[in-house]
């Protein structure tokens, strides 16, 4: 099946019949319909868009993800499903429960992936750090308490970008930004599908943070999103604060990555579907299992 990621940058009515999302847009009376269960995602990227609330139930109960975006166009709230799976208090309390040193060990195994794709990415370039990344890797222990992952963003940072600050305002930042929270999107709303919390995390506490669980685990995520801005704008700082409908549909393209893990090729999302069965099984018997993390990635 081909999901669709549905970015609306007009003016436009939404709403659901027929098991579709029907998008009426002026001033052209345009009319656009949609199956639901077609749609991974809904983009709201204009001030002038009204939608029902019998629509938000549908997305809900389909488990689409319905995202806002701010002034700049950058996405700035997400409304998910509350809970789609029928054992989602079970996996939570075993989350919540889970003994700290299995935590750790979780964040543990996080990072070093983490680290060891950045280092890839460095590499892909031919950049220099690469081998510096992979040496990092025995360092990093238990819950990193040692802070190896912020000592390794230092070295990948200045080794990916010339003259680049993380959160500076320029381009680069913008398309990292967005492509971030696409990313989180994506996660979060399989986080929902297999039933745990999103704002019960690993490592990730904090009180007033609804996406702590999505926040740990989009970490070895995130080199697929500094790989394509590098491809997209290169390594020179780009001056701007807007981003194209053009530049929204490349970052879109992370729909189409490939994860190769223990020898298997998978598409992103099924991948991370994946990825959380692994969890759901951790938390029930973490001495005999593991999380499953992304070894290497292909982009198409």
């Amino acid at each position: 099946m081909s999901w669709k990621n549905v970015i609306i940058s007009n003016p436009s009515k939404l709403t659901f019949s027929l098991n579709s999302l029907n998008i009426e847009q002026s001033p052209y009376d345009e009319s656009i319909t949609i199956a639901l269960s077609n749609i991974n995602s809904i983009i709201l990227d204009h001030p002038q868009i009204t939608l029902t609330a019998v629509l938000l139930s549908e997305c809900a109960e389909n488990n689409i993800n319905i995202i806002s975006t701010n002034k700049k166009h950058m996405p700035s709230g997400m409304f998910t499903s509350y809970s789609s799976h029928s054992r989602a208090t079970e996996f939570s309390t075993l989350l919540i429960n889970l003994r700290a040193s299995s935590k750790n060990n979780l964040w543990k195994n996080i990072i070093r992936k983490k680290i060891l794709l950045q280092s890839r990415v460095l590499k892909c370039y031919g950049l220099e750090n690469a081998d510096k990344m992979l040496s990092l890797l025995s360092f990093v222990n238990s819950g990193d308490k040692r802070n190896i992952e912020a000592y390794a963003s230092s070295i990948y940072w200045k080794s990916l970008f010339i003259d680049f600050k993380r959160f500076a305002d320029n381009k680069h930042n913008m398309l990292l930004n967005y492509g971030y929270s696409i990313l989180r999107s994506l996660i979060s709303k399989e986080i929902v599908g297999s039933g745990f919390y999103p704002a019960i995390g690993i490592k990730h506490c904090n009180i007033y943070n609804n996406f702590n669980l999505a926040d740990d685990l989009i970490e070895p995520y995130r080199p697929i999103v500094d790989n394509m801005v590098i491809t997209l704008l290169g390594r020179v700082m780009v001056e701007g604060n807007n981003l194209t409908k053009s530049d929204k549909e490349e970052i879109f393209s992370i729909y189409n990555t490939k994860v190769i893990s223990s020898g298997k090729t998978y598409n992103l999302q099924d991948f991370i579907k994946e990825m959380l069965k692994s969890l759901q099984r951790f938390v029930k018997d973490p001495k005999h299992e593991s999380l499953l993390l992304p070894d290497k990635y292909i982009y198409e």
